[in-house]
């Protein structure tokens, strides 16, 4: 427990400390393609090799494209701890950040066999590139 409540006052100071990172442009903060390219998986896999976070899903989709803009799309399903998943979140919007969170969904099942609570979440990222 405390392990866990230190590490979230550690992600309340940064966001006190840190620029907002929604004020990142996304057309000038990496100039990389992260979610089209796999480095974003990537550094999703080695970030969730630390914690003990499960990688269940990751689907990147071209959105939209014309007028020389792509919008690349990606749906992450993670499963692991609430402390551990908000702070891979922490981690895109601050190290990965040409990548934003449109949409995190937590949900919790119970499992049939164990009886065990397990949580994921379901991350939907979107990444805007000039052509």
């Amino acid at each position: 427990y405390r392990k866990d409540a230190a590490e979230l006052a550690r992600l309340r100071s940064l966001g006190n400390k840190a620029g907002d990172p929604r004020e990142v442009d996304p057309f000038t903060a990496d100039g990389r393609e992260l979610v089209a390219s796999g480095e974003f998986i990537n550094a999703i896999a080695m970030e969730a090799q630390g914690s003990k976070l499960a990688i269940y899903k990751y689907i990147p989709h071209l959105t939209h494209e014309s007028n020389g803009i792509k919008v690349m799309t990606a749906e992450l399903v993670v499963s692991g701890g609430y402390v551990p998943i908000v702070s891979l979140l922490d981690f895109i919007e601050r190290e990965l950040a040409s990548c934003m969170i449109i949409s995190a969904d937590f949900r919790s099942t119970k499992e049939r066999r164990t009886g065990d609570i397990k949580l994921s979440a379901t991350i939907l990222v979107q990444q805007i590139k000039k052509l």
